[in-house]
């Protein structure tokens, strides 16, 4: 049991003495010195007076013992679906005492020559931050893209896309999974022409989707049309001269929600009425799902549980970095069909 102690700030002296321990044993124990193991019960007991007391270590102090800073570089792009990952992230980390470094790419697409996310790990890696969880935005990067990280030798967890580094571990929802339940749903309605307003191809998350999808409903023989991402105003065009003909698709599965955004507005210019003319089922169910009327069916990819299996797979990983053999590790989050009224 901790001594009977007041709350305010105290020293590390103090807090030994309390603790009936030694002032260094107090201090490896408080900074979690990885070379030293005290018995639980002296460890707890350490911990319950630092906190009763309003003890803080120093995480400068810390850093010299264990050679860690305790923080995360987190880089993501900017929207709900990212926001609740990186909340994911934080709530985890902070159970461990970890904070996150911040690096917002608002780019979406990247190509091989484009700096941003590079100049971004860069400024964290002097940081000194213990790992890094990313949205790639160069889809299918290489190990040379993140070769700042890996000459670090510290954790790197990509997060909703993948990339084709054999040092990155990946952290995102079961693509396929969710793009082989929107068709079995559609179908279920007993839809069998249907259109596929598809991601880019370039973007892993977008071909999974896409397979999940179509060799679902190849399998029940369906009838499947596909039209791939554009520019608004040609993805609007292609929408409407789709949905004008006489024997159009009497579903549409969208491949994100922003499209399904679109889809709403050309059948409303077109006076067709969701679902009884069209049923559309988007991705990813963001907020603008409730807003939009009728409330939009879409696939919800539990973007919290991404960002704290992302974080999980952190501290796995820092805890067995000098492991000889790194073999990639891939944790998919389970989705499901959100259903509303489209």
């Amino acid at each position: 049991m901790a001594a009977n102690v007041k709350g305010g700030k105290t020293s590390l002296k103090r807090v030994s003495e309390l603790a009936g321990v030694t002032q260094s044993t107090a201090s490896r124990i408080l900074n979690r010195n990885p070379k030293y193991q005290y018995a639980e019960e002296t460890v707890k007991r350490v911990f319950a007076v630092a906190r009763e007391s309003g003890y803080r270590t120093s995480q400068l102090y810390r850093s010299v013992f264990t050679g860690r800073t305790m923080s995360v570089g987190v880089i993501t792009a900017i929207g709900s679906f990212y926001n609740e990952i990186v909340k994911g992230i934080h709530n985890r980390l902070l159970r461990d005492d970890h904070a996150i470094l911040m690096g917002i790419n608002a780019r979406d697409y990247d190509d091989a020559e484009e700096p941003t996310e590079r100049q971004i790990i860069a400024r964290l890696n002097r940081q000194r931050v213990d790992g890094f969880i990313l949205r790639p935005t160069l889809d299918d990067a290489p190990d040379d893209h993140f070769r700042d990280i890996i000459d670090m030798n510290v954790p790197l967890i990509t997060i909703d896309r993948k990339v084709r580094s054999v040092y990155a571990d990946h952290v995102g929802s079961d693509n396929v999974a969710g793009g082989r339940k929107a068709a079995t749903y559609l179908a279920d309605l007993g839809h069998a022409n249907i259109v596929h307003f598809a991601g880019p191809g370039s973007v892993s998350s977008y071909r999974e989707r896409a397979a999940g999808f179509e060799s679902e409903l190849v399998k029940r023989g369906c009838t499947i049309q596909t039209i791939s991402y554009a520019p608004y105003q040609e993805f609007r065009e292609k929408c409407e001269l789709l949905f004008a003909r006489e024997n159009r698709p009497t579903a549409a599965f969208c491949s994100n929600d922003n499209m399904a955004k679109i889809v709403y507005r050309v059948l409303k210019s077109l006076e067709l009425k969701i679902p009884d003319d069209v049923s559309v089922v988007g991705y990813g169910d963001q907020e603008v799902c409730e807003i939009l009327s009728p409330g939009l069916t879409s696939v919800n990819q539990s973007p919290y549980e991404i960002g704290v299996k992302a974080a999980e797979l952190f501290f796995e990983r820092i805890e067995n970095m000098e492991c000889e053999e790194r073999v990639p590790m891939e944790v998919l989050v389970d989705v499901a069909i959100t259903e509303r009224e489209s």
